[in-house]
């Protein structure tokens, strides 16, 4: 475990996937999955186009993990003590069975109505997913760790705490038209229409619920060809925000959904594209809404997983790339201005910086095309994020950091078929960085950035 350098605040989460002795025999988590598609596809008079995809999955899980959380000698449940060490619990939800299956059929084409070509896509979406954890879980603290020394603690895995079954049920209908208004301009209409059916129930019997939803989101843009290169639009459109409670037994409504809510966002930019040089320009609008815990937290039956207010988001993007000879360049920034509004819970963060967002990213990428090398090609990538606000209350924040990825490709046939060689080494000076900091479950956790790494890989159609 790598020593944290700001133990006092941020803690510390072990990969999801980390193996871990338990009873004296080493458990992993275990996936095991099954997936499959089928798409089928008709052209119909009039050059209108019909397709319909069926899919499912079926997925099983042993799910183990030992991971560290929040402070009890200083009844602080955020972060790790001041001294750098952390309560540590032995989590363990065996034989979870999930289901998913998914259905839609679309229908393409064009007409001319009320004087203008309309270019049409109805669609419809029927979707079902099954959560049915076999048993209870195991969520038992069995010590005290710490980021400064190696430690080993006595694994329990009592199932204790009852688990949740839910189930989720999605029919979506969406109409999208996009009408040529005259030779430079078009009118892009669309809205889809969902209706949710969420439930859910303890693996105990208790704290059934069931929550039934209709939603009817639109998408509406304008575009215009300022010259024949150049074109300007501008868009507005809404989405469906979902969200669970943790399915820990501090949590009253332990594993329920809550209720869904819609996001909105608003953009307007540019675009230019030639043989030589591409661009874009855009501005945007954003807002999320967010859920938080309310009350103590501190022991069972004590918080309430509620939605709380929202994240406001705005700003600028700009890309752009050129070609010249053998050398391309692709160039990407963003500047970000996210802020909290309208939250009850804690009414102090409103108007603070949201958490965990840079406030501006860059990536830069250089390419060179070997000649008479046959798609050999070798590209040096930068990418730079700014600093992020990590906690709400102290002025803490995480810096911001850069690294430098080398790669080398090199397209091919292999047994007659085309194929793609790789070798390429991320974060090349080895830089170490804090790559994130999220917030989840009520803890704020610190996300170390790769080493150097070499990867080599090869890809091919089958």
């Amino acid at each position: 475990m790598r020593a944290v350098w700001l133990p006092s605040l941020i803690g510390y989460r072990p990969p999801s996937s980390q193996a871990r002795r338990g009873d004296g025999v080493l458990q992993p988590g275990v996936f095991r999955g099954t997936t499959g598609t089928l798409r089928w596809r008709q052209n119909l008079a009039s050059g209108w186009l019909w397709t319909s995809t069926a899919g499912t999955q079926r997925l099983r899980t042993d799910d183990r993990l030992v991971f560290a959380f929040g402070c009890s000698s200083e009844s602080r449940w955020d972060r790790f003590c001041s001294d750098g060490s952390m309560d540590v619990y032995d989590y363990r939800s065996e034989n979870e069975r999930r289901r998913v299956d998914a259905f839609n059929s679309s229908l393409t084409g064009q007409m001319q109505l009320l004087g203008l070509r309309h270019e049409f896509t109805f669609s419809a979406l029927r979707s079902r997913m099954l959560d049915r954890p076999a048993q209870a879980q195991a969520f038992n603290g069995i010590g005290t760790g710490s980021v400064l020394a190696d430690f080993s603690l006595a694994p329990d895995g009592q199932a204790l705490e009852p688990n949740t079954r839910r189930d989720e049920r999605s029919l979506e209908l969406s109409l999208q038209d996009r009408m040529v208004l005259g030779p430079r301009h078009s009118l892009w209409l669309g809205f889809r229409h969902t209706r949710l059916q969420r439930s859910s129930e303890r693996t105990d019997g208790s704290g059934a619920v069931d929550d039934r939803r209709d939603f009817t989101t639109p998408w509406l843009a304008l575009t215009g060809q300022l010259s024949a290169r150049t074109m300007a639009f501008v868009s507005y459109g809404e989405g469906v925000e979902l969200d669970v409670a943790p399915n820990r037994s501090r949590y009253i409504n332990a594993g329920q959904a809550l209720p869904a809510l819609r996001s909105r966002q608003t953009e307007m930019g540019l675009k230019h594209q030639d043989p030589r040089l591409r661009w874009q320009v855009s501005v945007f609008d954003i807002t999320r809404p967010l859920s938080a815990d309310a009350g103590s937290c501190d022991e069972a039956a004590s918080c309430t997983r509620v939605r709380d207010g929202h994240t406001r988001n705005r700003g600028l993007e700009i890309s752009a790339a050129t070609t010249a000879g053998a050398w391309t360049a692709d160039l990407s920034a963003a500047w970000l201005h996210s802020t909290r509004e309208s939250a009850w819970v804690n009414p102090a963060v409103n108007g603070q910086r949201s958490l965990n967002l840079p406030r501006h990213t860059l990536r830069a990428q250089l390419q060179y095309l070997w000649p008479g090398m046959n798609g050999l090609r070798s590209s040096l990538r930068v990418s730079h994020e700014g600093s992020r606000q990590v906690t709400i209350e102290e002025p803490l924040m995480l810096p911001s950091w850069t690294t430098l990825d080398l790669n080398t490709h090199l397209d091919t046939r292999f047994l007659g078929r085309p194929t793609r060689w790789t070798v390429g080494v991320d974060n090349f000076l080895n830089r170490h960085f804090w790559r994130e900091s999220p917030l989840q479950f009520g803890h704020h956790y610190l996300y170390p950035g790769s080493p150097r790494t070499l990867r080599v890989y090869m890809s091919t159609a089958l």
